[in-house]
């Protein structure tokens, strides 16, 4: 459980990390960071594992799309050196990773995103660091690794 101090604001603490990641953004809107999440699939009933209905007339199996989500966070591009084990069918190669930290209430918008797009570049979702805190306000950081660039 999260502790709290005589005088901590938490309102005035993450209005001020929220200032400062917005302040480091990247300037062009087009290469700041957006947190992209899988399709959805509702199957039909009686419906194939692809959502395909046995009864074709019957009911169709829908998929929706959550949109698009940007929340002020910092961003850490790992050095060269530092690359993330990426398993694939050719074995493990190495992948350039960026490290987001997000406040609380902006992890809860983007906890379930699949991948980042972040200067053009796409970034597949790998993990969550174990979070941390100061007082009430939560803190988290998301790793995202490059394998487009293996």
């Amino acid at each position: 459980m999260a502790g709290t101090a005589a005088g901590f604001n938490a309102d005035g603490f993450r209005q001020a990390i929220r200032f400062v990641y917005t302040m480091a953004a990247p300037v062009p809107a087009d290469e700041q960071l957006t947190f992209y999440f899988k399709p959805t699939v509702t199957r039909a009933p009686d419906s194939d594992s692809e959502g395909v209905p046995f009864n074709i007339g019957g009911p169709k199996s829908t998929v929706t799309q959550r949109p698009p989500v940007a929340v002020p966070c910092g961003i850490e591009q790992v050095p060269e050196g530092a690359r993330a084990d990426v398993d694939t069918p050719f074995g493990v190669l190495r992948s350039p990773w960026v490290k987001i930290s997000l406040l609380d209430e902006d992890y809860e918008q983007v906890r379930d995103s699949a991948y980042i797009l972040l200067g053009g570049e796409k970034y597949d979702y790998h993990h969550t660091e174990v979070p941390g805190g100061l007082f009430s306000v939560g803190l988290y950081t998301m790793i995202f690794v490059n394998e487009n660039d293996l």
